[in-house]
C-alpha cells in the first residue's frame, strides 16, 4: 500500500493495525476500517469544537453548564484534565472565572464546585 500517501497519523494508525492484525487482505478491508477509523476522529474533532464553545450565560447559569460540559466531556475519553480544566474556565463569565482561577482548583470537580459557590455568592 502507498502508506507515503497518507497523513501522518494515519501512517501511525495503519503500522500499528499491522502489528496487532496483520496485513489487510483486500482493499474493501482497509477502506471499511478507514472509514471507521475517520469517522470516530470526526466525531471526536466535532465533540473537542463543541466543549471549546460551550459558554455559561446568565440564562444558562453555572449548574446546567456544568451538565452540558460533562456531558460533553463524557463523549471526550482521553482528555488531560488540566485541558478539560481550562476549557471550562475559558467557558464562564469573566467575573466568576477570575475568582476560579484564583483558587487554583486542580479537578474539574473541584472546578465546577468552585464555579457554583462563586456564582451563588455573587447572587447573593
Amino acid at each position: 500500500m502507498a502508506k507515503g500517501r497518507l497523513p501522518a497519523y494515519l501512517k501511525e494508525w495503519y503500522e500499528k493495525y499491522e502489528e496487532e492484525h496483520g496485513v489487510f487482505s483486500n482493499w474493501e478491508s482497509l477502506k471499511t476500517e478507514l472509514t471507521e477509523r475517520l469517522k470516530v476522529t470526526m466525531e471526536r474533532s466535532i465533540a473537542r469544537a463543541k466543549l471549546q464553545a460551550l459558554r455559561c450565560t446568565e440564562v444558562l447559569g453555572v449548574e446546567k453548564y456544568n451538565e452540558a460540559f460533562s456531558q460533553l466531556v463524557g463523549q471526550l475519553p482521553h482528555l488531560w484534565e488540566e485541558d478539560v480544566v481550562e476549557d471550562y474556565i475559558k467557558g464562564l463569565p469573566n467575573s466568576i472565572a477570575f475568582d476560579v482561577v484564583k483558587a487554583k482548583t486542580h479537578t474539574l470537580l473541584e472546578t465546577q464546585k468552585e464555579a457554583a459557590e462563586i456564582e451563588a455568592f455573587l447572587s447573593s
